[in-house]
This record gives C-alpha cells, structure tokens and sequence, in this order.
C-alpha cells in the first residue's frame, strides 16, 4: 500500500494578516530601472527650475546691492563737493594771491589760511 501523499496547507494558512512571511515583492528588472529613472529625472527637473529660479533672484538682488552701492559712492562725492564749494569760492579771486607772489601782500597766508582752516581740510 502506498502512503497517502501529504496535501499542502491552503494560502490563508501561509499568510496571515498584517505578516510578510511568505510573501516576497519582486520587481523584474525594468521596472526598477524605470522607477530610478524617473527618480533621476525628478531631481535633474527640480534642479534645472530651482536654478533658473534662484539664479534671477539672486541676479536682482545683486544688481539692486550694485544699485544701493553706487548711490552712496555719488552721494559721499556730493558731499565732497559741497564742502570743497566754499573754499574753493573763498580763494577764487587771484588778485590777493598775485600781490602776495609779486610781494606787495607779505601777510597774506595769514591772513587767508588761518589755522583753523588748514585743521579743517586737514593740511599739515
């Protein structure tokens, strides 16, 4: 007499809920392909729209710092300006100077550059 062959359990037995035992995911080959793929080309995507839009952003920012920069440079020159205008206006007239060089006007320096005003423009 031959023995009774063994019968399997049925698949409700092998799996029971909420286990993985004896139940495997596999992915072929091109699937997995795919799926790093279209990670890639995600990455490449957020890359490519970030750059193009960081890269504005920031190309305002320095041309509006450029902007701010040069404004100050030409208002620091103004002020400059300004305070050269009244001394330049003060010793425009040469005829005091000439009589000083021909020796007419010996006390001229002192008279013209007091100390103050060499401290002021910062003469030696």
């Amino acid at each position: 007499m031959d023995a009774p062959t063994p019968t399997p359990p049925p698949a409700s037995a092998l799996r029971t809920p909420g286990s993985t035992r004896g139940w495997r995911p596999r992915l072929g080959v091109l699937t997995s392909l795919v799926i790093m793929g279209a990670f890639a080309s995600l990455i490449l995507l957020q890359m490519g729209v970030g750059r193009y839009l960081y890269q504005r952003g920031f190309l305002d920012a320095e041309r509006r710092d450029m902007l701010a920069r040069a404004r100050h440079a030409q208002a620091l020159l103004e002020q400059g300006f300004r305070q050269l205008g009244p001394a330049a206006a003060d010793y425009a007239p040469w005829d005091d100077t000439w009589r000083f060089v021909q020796g007419i006007q010996p006390t001229f320096p002192e008279e013209n550059f007091p100390l103050a005003t060499l401290r002021r423009f910062g003469a030696d």
